[in-house]
Parts: structure tokens; sequence; C-alpha cells
């Protein structure tokens, strides 16, 4: 009598959206341990801003934009308006003239918001 094939049943793997390949998140760290060093060994261009330089500034105010984390983020639109980008997610529009907050806003729920740009069209009046 012949013997029965048997099959065998893999154990299912758990997979995830977010999960990353080892093999592959090996190489993205070493690209960024390699890239982390080449940096470290670039100079900095010739008309960037000295200590010197900024010693020029001084500081008018304090404003406390962004309560939870910090600003990663900021732009300003013809000296009269900042927009900022928070850790804690928030997009703050503040008024230097009046030293008021127009807009707040979460623009991406959970998420920092690492870079704000005022267009270039973005009219106030």
């Amino acid at each position: 009598m012949p013997e029965e094939s048997k099959t065998v049943a893999k154990p299912k793997q758990e997979t995830s959206t977010n999960a990353i390949d080892n093999e592959l998140r090996t190489k993205m760290e070493n690209l960024s341990d390699s890239l982390i060093e080449q940096r470290k060994l670039m100079k900095a261009p010739d008309d960037y801003p000295k200590k010197e330089d900024l010693s020029q500034y001084k500081e008018t105010g304090t404003f406390n934009l962004h309560k939870d984390g910090g600003v990663l983020s900021m732009d300003v639109f013809h000296d009269e308006f900042v927009l900022s980008g928070g850790k804690n997610g928030e997009a703050v529009m503040f008024d230097v003239n009046s030293s008021d907050v127009v807009s707040r806003f979460v623009p991406y729920y959970g998420n920092e918001i690492g870079l704000v740009k005022f267009a270039p069209t973005f009219s106030v009046d």
C-alpha cells in the first residue's frame, strides 16, 4: 500500500503593514550610519552664519506658542506674521505687530509638523 502523502501546514507568519524586512532594516541603518559619518567630515559653507554674525540680533519678546513640545519649523511673512509647526502637531499663525495668535490648527492629528511654509501668493488682506 502506498504511503499517504501528508501535508503539514506551516505556521502562519504574523505580518504587519508597518513591518520592514530585517535585511532591509539593516541596510537602511548601515546607510544612515555611513551618511552620519560623512556629514561629520563636511565643512560648513563659507556663507553660513557665524556666531559673531548672530550677535547683532536681540530678543524682543518670548511667546510660548506650542504648549506641548517645541517648535520644529518656522516661516515669516513680510515681518508681520510667523507660522510655526510644533512637536505637538499644531500649526500656529502669529501676528508679530499685535502679539496675538491669529490661528491655531491641527492639520494631521498625532503627527509632528516638521515643515511649514507660507504660500508665495498668500494675502492677509
